[in-house]
């Protein structure tokens, strides 16, 4: 398998910057997967310029990188080693949380 988890993130702005990151040490935008139940943006941001910064990176996100939506269809649908790989992370799922994967390959 060549896919791995490379983080776990609370809210979009955290997993905008890691995306960032990687990409800035070579990896392909095509080979960073997001999975999450809901890519939401918070009411509770601190103020109106970080809610808009967190709704373009929102927008950048769904729009250029692979996004797949967590349910428990898709995550039947999975190859074993693929839920082997992503059964830790379930409960961070469940709650809204985006899980970052790396793939060489780009499947997943």
């Amino acid at each position: 398998m060549d896919a791995h988890v490379h983080g776990v993130y609370d809210n979009i702005s955290e997993t905008y910057k890691a995306v960032l990151q990687l990409i800035g040490t070579g990896w392909n935008k095509n080979q960073l997967i997001l999975i999450t139940s809901a890519l939401a943006v918070n009411d509770d941001e601190s103020n109106e310029l970080d809610r808009q910064q967190a709704i373009r990176q929102k927008s950048l996100l769904e729009t250029v990188f692979p996004l797949r939506n967590y349910s428990q269809n898709y995550f039947s649908g999975l190859s074993d080693d693929h839920k082997a790989m992503l059964l830790p992370y379930q409960a961070d799922l469940e709650a809204g949380r985006v899980v970052l994967v790396v793939s060489a390959s780009g499947t997943l």
